[in-house]
């Protein structure tokens, strides 16, 4: 199960303040491509989600496969985005990668469901959910450290050495 954590961390460069720079930047395009990506994006987890339910047997019988391998793809499509100028070929990879993330999820939560008692799968869900989005802030704050400002109108960046203190 250690495997579900390797999402969050590449899942902080789809942040929306990060996307905004790549899209700004990378693609020289409009604010408006920030939206059609995010869109894209969610029209392939729905295509994920229908062939999920169209080969649910196939990924239950090949459950650490499906994890693998949606890992893997969406990892590898999060790498290529990044050198893409072209806006079309960032919508259709972000639509590509929609697909695998919505089969590695329902991949993950099958493992859950297998795994544990009904009296136990709430705390399960509950502890996967808290580790995932730890994982997830820390990588949104690495990527974040690593993005060129920008010179849109939106708010600054925030940057790790200026990070308010956690105590006073």
């Amino acid at each position: 199960m250690e495997s579900s954590f390797r999402p969050a961390a590449h899942n902080g460069v789809w942040v929306s303040a990060i996307l905004f720079v790549y899209v700004e930047q990378n693609l020289h395009a409009t604010e408006e491509w920030w939206g059609y990506i995010n869109g894209s994006f969610s029209a392939g987890m729905i295509v994920g989600g229908l062939l999920a339910y169209r080969f649910s047997e196939r990924i239950g019988a090949r459950l650490p496969g499906t994890i693998f391998l949606g890992t893997l793809l969406c990892g590898v499509l999060t790498l290529v985005s990044g050198f893409v100028q072209a806006p079309l070929l960032a919508l259709v990879i972000a639509l590509i990668r929609g697909i695998p993330e919505q089969l590695r999820d329902v991949a993950e939560t099958l493992v859950f469901q297998k795994s544990a008692s009904d009296k136990l799968l709430a705390k399960i869900y509950a502890a996967h959910g808290v580790l995932f989005y730890i994982v997830y802030g820390v990588s949104v704050l690495l990527c974040l450290s690593l993005t060129p400002p920008t010179k849109s109108s939106l708010p600054g960046r925030i940057r790790i050495g200026t990070l308010p203190p956690l105590s006073t």
